[in-house]
């Protein structure tokens, strides 16, 4: 008889009552997704329940509960104005919508797309071809909180992270209520290994 294989993953159980949208077949899946990315990208003081619970809290809001792995398109107002935004990377019009929000956390703008490929593996091409892939949007969330986090979020109030995260405040009420969620079963957000 072989031994048991294991791999790591988050309390799927946990992730519905975070978001309660999460059928169990989805849940199941995003809870080995999520656990592999962040464990390949953990924080600089590692995976602490009070960090697992901003993380996974802000994912949920930008995702729309995990169902969007790329930014809604209009264009809206703020939308047509991307390809302006330097402090994003963006210089020509076509980059606003090829360098859309992506992954679970919305990584937005060349800059963002170019540090995430590198740190990825791949090319800028690549990535933005790719950013929709199921395969990419736990990556990316993990990747990008781990470079904007350098210090990492585990003081930090559901207002400070959101500033960093969106730029604003925009849905703090809605996140606040994720983070509310996700705080009071905390410890089965940190990646664990566990029986497939």
């Amino acid at each position: 008889m072989s031994p048991p294989r294991y791999r790591y993953r988050l309390g799927w159980r946990t992730l519905q009552r975070v978001c309660p949208t999460l059928p169990d077949h989805k849940a199941k899946e995003l809870a080995v997704e999520l656990a592999a990315a962040m464990i390949r990208f953990p924080p600089p003081g590692g995976w602490t329940a009070k960090e697992a619970a901003h993380f996974i809290s802000q994912c949920a809001h930008e995702s729309g509960e995990f169902r969007y792995r790329r930014e809604i398109w209009g264009p809206t107002f703020a939308q047509k104005r991307y390809w302006r935004r330097r402090d994003l990377g963006n210089w020509l019009p076509a980059h606003g919508y090829r360098y859309r929000g992506a992954g679970y956390i919305q990584v937005t703008g060349r800059a963002n797309f170019k540090a995430a490929a590198k740190r990825l593996g791949l090319t800028l091409g690549q990535l933005a071809e790719r950013a929709d892939d199921r395969e990419y949007a736990a990556l990316l969330a993990a990747q990008w909180w781990r470079a904007a986090f350098p210090r990492g979020t585990g003081n930090r109030t559901v207002e400070e992270v959101t500033r960093v995260v969106n730029g604003g405040y925009n849905g703090l009420a809605q996140r606040k209520k994720y983070h509310s969620r996700a705080t009071k079963a905390a410890k089965f957000l940190v990646p664990k290994r566990r029986r497939p």
